[in-house]
């Protein structure tokens, strides 16, 4: 495994994750870089610790923290894409 490899193994989410940023928020008209997440249904804003790609997603059982509304899998495919890619 090279280090390219690894650089793309270990980035290619967040890349995934800010395309993915883009193509929820460029239609809506909400800000890209300085706005912050936050939960699509009752807008509290994410922590730091909640903003790792996939994996905060597992670990929060695919729920919002605050309100407990699903996460719809659809915001994780840029992120799964940002994998094949």
């Amino acid at each position: 495994m090279t280090l390219q490899n690894i650089f793309l193994l270990i980035f290619a989410p967040f890349i995934g994750s800010f395309l993915g940023l883009l193509i929820m928020r460029l239609p809506s008209g909400r800000g890209v870089i300085f706005g912050r997440s936050q939960c699509d249904c009752c807008g509290t804003t994410l922590y730091a610790r909640h903003l790792f790609p996939l994996l905060s997603w597992l670990l929060l059982r695919r729920r919002c923290r605050h309100c407990g509304v699903a996460i719809d899998w659809l915001a994780l495919v840029p992120r799964r894409h940002s994998f094949a890619w």
